[in-house]
């Protein structure tokens, strides 16, 4: 089999194996059993102490600190231990010595869902749920995600076969509110990189006809909603991923979270009250 063409940051991987190496890393092809996404800011490593694998990530801890410090917040034990917390966790950070403005997180190691994500609708609706619940403990921290999609939910298989453990990654447009509100400048003007263009509060002119307060944690609830409808249901041939017919049932509560009126979305716990009547079989009575 040809090798790889290396990739630009192949070169800063390779100068980083000693100190990688000092701190018990060993940076590794990527299995080929794990369909991790392809990112040239995150390696694949050998945990030397255990054997494992584990991912490793490069941060700009100047332009990257507030990423970092939400990450590290959630990963926190008060939080980790949350069985609503279904962030992908910080396991240690790595300072370079010397490169203060470089920073190594150390990650388990997840797997992409890919083109075909799940076998059957039951692994589509566990899925839901987790992600539902995921989001509902983020909102309950103040903090919002703004770039939900499938790219950017991960899984680890769970103890049990065939069972999965699902995973929110991808922070990198995530805001922290903490204590504050909102910010006084409407979302069209955020410098956010999402990946749905959708988003009625990101398109030019929203602020024409909508006069009421912009609520991040609403363009999340669009978000998820907005990815059952496009990527799960009716499928995406943008990202070449197939719909599920089968799961037509949820329509009524995509439809609900990406009205066009923000304030007429439910929030994330509203919205997975309904999603469990609609599983139970009890929505509208």
């Amino acid at each position: 089999m040809p090798a790889s063409t290396p990739t630009p940051s192949d070169g800063l991987w390779n100068r980083l194996a000693p100190f990688l190496k000092s701190s018990g890393y060993r940076v590794q092809s990527r299995p080929r059993e794990l369909a991790i996404p392809h990112d040239p800011s995150v390696r694949a490593a050998l945990e030397l102490k255990t054997g494992r694998y584990v991912a490793l990530k490069l941060y700009d801890a100047d332009n990257q600190r507030d990423q970092l410090e939400t990450i590290k917040e959630l990963s926190h034990h008060s939080n980790a231990e949350n069985p609503m917390n279904h962030t992908v966790r910080c396991e240690r950070i790595l300072e370079l010595p010397g490169q203060s403005e470089v920073l190594i997180m150390v990650m388990p190691l997840l797997k992409s869902l890919g083109n075909a994500p799940f076998a059957t609708i039951e692994e589509a609706i566990d899925c839901l749920r987790q992600v539902f619940e995921g989001l509902e403990f983020l909102h309950g921290k103040r903090i919002a995600h703004l770039d939900i999609s499938l790219d950017k939910i991960m899984f680890a298989d769970g103890s049990k076969e065939g069972s999965r453990t699902y995973f929110l990654t991808g922070f990198g447009s995530s805001r922290n509110y903490g204590e504050n509100n909102f910010d006084d400048a409407p979302p069209g003007v955020w410098d956010i990189n999402s990946s749905d263009n959708t988003v009625p509060e990101f398109r030019p002119g929203f602020s024409a006809f909508y006069s009421g307060p912009f609520n991040p944690f609403l363009v999340d609830v669009y978000l998820l909603g907005n990815m059952i409808k496009r990527d799960l249901i009716e499928g995406n041939p943008d990202t070449k991923r197939h719909g599920y017919p089968e799961l037509d049932f949820l329509a009524p509560l995509a439809q609900w979270m990406t009205d066009r009126q923000p304030s007429c979305r439910p929030n994330m716990t509203r919205a997975r009250c309904y999603l469990g009547q609609i599983l139970s079989g009890n929505a509208g009575q």
